[in-house]
């Protein structure tokens, strides 16, 4: 079909990023960057003569040149005022995230030879509403066509299933340990027809919980025994007391700790080895750190258990909704390789429930890029309506194997809400008044949902009425994320009291609408809240024509 165009799937990750397609035979594939490498450190320099340098450049600079080197921005997504001043440019997390995804469509256009436009961008299952917007927010800015996001478990699952000859089927418990986020997801897996039922039951995670953390721990403690064995204050090096030209050093050492004891991490993920060796060599000092596994475990035993904790959660909360056992656990995310993280999901669960370890690195982006092609045939164009799935058969001719076609047209998803929604009111039980979030939508319902919760008016002889719609756990409005508003004009003055029904109603593609009603007078307001992002659509379109421009400045 001419209208369709190659869709592509992308792993935003944390500390990596990733993209694939499916290739002539319906296989998932992931693009190598320029650098040769499948997996590109998700790292942006700023360098003095005005070039952008995205991936393992960047990476190696990340100490060293740290007042020009951004990561970790994937943590900041959705944060509103969060931003990283470089020679008096203000970047967000949006436009930040726009170059790692820019790098990332540029290489893999070059590598097979047709544009990348149209994509799947994959998120952690824990990301609110706001979040999940920044990250769309970055696509657009990058130039791309976003088709869709999907949740980083769910899109591993679907890897799976498709490509594995064992059947991955049942109420599976998603482990996603990644370089900078964690999920614990439970998810059910059906056959359906051609293709799968792909639901997610529940969710928790942690935002600020990765592998860097885990290596943040083995530098900590190198740095510490470097220390007692010279006698040396790094401290003073670091804040600059012993001078520039020593602080300049002194980042260059940590540069080099920084890649030192991520090999050392992962040295220490092989099974035959029980031990890491980590070389110091700084102002004529030269020490060898040795690190054993079990001192490994020990210094980040409290790490670990953060991810138990969630997973308990989750687990129990899936109890709660009726699963009654996990069939498999499949780990995900390239932290999950760590021994300690087998040894404790096989405690909690038991030797009777299979482990799977899935492509920890590329996992993500492969099912993206299913979930991309999924998306694709279904791509409504220009004068047509709904594409029914026999449209999209044919559509997958066009592309694909009929049997990977068929699976693909067959499958559906659903998710939960990962946070709950609702609206802020006021409580007159306290002086002073104070406004409180009322939650209409608990967190882990399914979509698609409606629910309507009656409420009065709080003066007497009001005309209208703000709903205010928040997502979130906590009753304090601070504590949430707008996601939008819509004022209901009433008639009239109305007494103390009068009834108004808010209803809040998500679709299965996530899309939220919040409506009010006065019963008595038939008055009605409605708006669609669809995933509300930081950046407003007109700053979008102002960075997104800007993208060109940036892209010249991005080194080959």
């Amino acid at each position: 079909m001419t209208d369709l165009k190659k869709p592509f799937g992308i792993d935003l990750g944390t500390t990596y990023s990733a993209i694939a397609h499916l290739d002539a035979t319906g296989r998932p594939d992931a693009i190598g960057n320029r650098e040769g490498s499948k997996t590109t450190p998700s790292v942006i320099m700023f360098d003095p003569s005005g070039e952008i340098v995205v991936g393992s450049e960047a990476k190696n600079e990340a100490v060293q040149n740290a007042d020009r080197v951004v990561e970790m921005v994937k943590r900041y997504m959705g944060s509103e005022g969060w931003q990283h001043t470089i020679d008096g440019v203000d970047w967000t997390p949006e436009t930040l995230s726009a170059l790692i995804l820019g790098k990332l469509a540029r290489d893999a256009s070059d590598a097979v030879g047709v544009p990348v436009e149209d994509v799947v961008i994959s998120h952690p299952a824990y990301f609110t509403d706001v979040e999940r917007a920044a990250t769309r927010a970055a696509g657009v800015i990058a130039g791309l066509n976003v088709l869709g996001l999907v949740e980083e478990p769910v899109a591993a699952a679907y890897a799976y299933s498709m490509t594995s000859e064992e059947e991955l089927e049942g109420n599976i418990l998603v482990y996603d340990l990644g370089g900078g986020t964690f999920d614990a997801c439970v998810i059910s897996v059906s056959p359906v027809g051609s293709g799968r039922d792909i639901r997610v039951l529940v969710t928790e995670g942690q935002h600020t919980l990765g592998g860097k953390d885990w290596d943040q721990r083995i530098l900590d403690y190198t740095l510490s025994e470097f220390g007692v064995r010279t006698g040396m204050d790094l401290d003073a090096y670091g804040s600059g007391a012993m001078g520039e030209d020593a602080s300049t050093r002194y980042r260059e050492l940590l540069q080099d700790l920084t890649e030192r004891v991520e090999v050392a991490k992962w040295a220490l993920t092989q099974p035959q080895k029980s031990k890491a060796r980590i070389g110091v060599n700084f102002e004529d000092a030269r020490e060898t750190v040795e690190l054993t596994r079990e001192q490994f475990d020990e210094m980040t035993a409290d790490l670990l258990l953060r991810t138990m904790d969630s997973t308990r959660q989750a687990l129990d909360t899936a109890r709660e909704k009726g699963v009654e056992k996990i069939d498999k656990v499949l780990l995900v995310g390239g932290s999950s390789r760590m021994l300690q993280v087998e040894d404790a999901v096989s405690s909690l669960m038991g030797p009777d429930v299979g482990r799977l370890l899935y492509e920890p690195d590329l996992a993500v982006a492969k099912g993206a890029a299913y979930v991309a092609m999924h998306k694709e045939l279904f791509k409504s164009t220009a004068g047509s309506g709904d594409v029914t799935p026999e449209e999209a058969r044919e559509r997958a001719e066009s592309f694909l194997p009929a049997t990977v076609g068929d699976s693909l047209v067959d499958t559906t998803f659903s998710i939960v809400v990962s946070h709950s929604l609702g609206i802020v009111t006021v409580d007159d039980s306290t002086t002073p008044e104070s406004r409180v979030v009322s939650h209409i939508i608990p967190a882990q319902s399914p979509a698609p949902f409606s629910e309507t919760r009656r409420y009065g008016t709080h003066r007497e002889g009001q005309q209208a009425a703000l709903l205010e719609v928040k997502q979130g756990d906590s009753e304090v409005p601070e504590d949430c994320h707008d996601l939008g508003q819509v004022e209901l004009t009433l008639p009239r003055p109305m007494p103390r009291g009068t009834d108004i029904d808010v209803t809040l109603t998500m679709n299965a593609e996530g899309i939220l609408e919040v409506s009010g009603l006065q019963p008595d007078t038939g008055a009605v307001a409605n708006a669609i809240v669809e995933r509300p992002a930081i950046m407003s659509q007109d700053r979008q379109l102002e960075a997104a024509r800007e993208q060109p421009s940036l892209i010249e400045r991005m080194r080959d």
